[in-house]
């Protein structure tokens, strides 16, 4: 390239679908998204003219969800609780999340929702957040007399909606089924704790 750095304009969109099992523990829940993405992203620069890339991708992220606070409690009719208090809820709930997929380029995603909860039933919910992903891709084909390369981040805000059925604290339900027959086991075969 001789030395000459030229600016390179990028635009384009995605959109993310995600499918994931959740462990609800009252206080947090954890996810492991199976991520797909869809879009495209355009490359434009005087020089070369414009080129245009597809994206078609699945991953697999870690997501960590907070309840910070309960707007309305439906089975006690009260105002602002804390929800990890609150055994086998209906409420409406503010969330808080993070998500990566902790790779060295270290794409994330954060975010806070609001969300209707109810224990052995639905949550529903409306998020919106800001997400950053790296990118470096390849701009040969688009008119350019010889091979470039090109490294930023995709920036900007997200919003989306989340269904999670059969919501509920299964997860802090069966960690206590597990210590309990555990419990009986030990006491039952004389077994000590140490």
């Amino acid at each position: 390239m001789n030395g000459v750095s030229e600016q390179v304009s990028v635009d384009g969109h995605i959109e993310k679908y995600a499918t994931s099992i959740v462990a609800d523990f009252r206080v947090l829940r954890l996810q492991m998204p199976l991520l797909f993405e869809r879009g495209e992203i355009a490359y434009l620069d005087d020089a070369s003219g414009r080129g245009v890339r597809k994206i078609d991708r699945t991953s697999r992220t870690y997501r960590l969800d907070l309840p910070v606070l309960t707007i309305w409690d439906f089975d006690q009719k009260a105002w602002f609780r804390y929800p990890g208090l609150l055994e086998k809820r209906t409420s409406l709930d503010i969330w808080l999340m993070g998500q990566s997929n902790f790779s060295q380029d270290w794409p994330w995603m954060a975010g806070a929702g609001i969300s209707y909860y109810q224990w052995k039933g639905i949550a529903a919910g409306i998020w919106g957040g800001w997400s950053t992903e790296p990118f470096r891709d390849g701009l040969e084909g688009i008119g350019s007399q010889y091979p470039q390369t090109i490294t930023g981040r995709h920036e900007g805000f997200w919003i989306g909606v989340e269904v999670t059925l059969f919501a509920g604290e299964f997860a802090l339900e069966l960690w206590d089924y597990l210590v309990a027959k555990d419990k009986k086991h030990r006491e039952l075969f004389g077994w000590q704790s140490r």
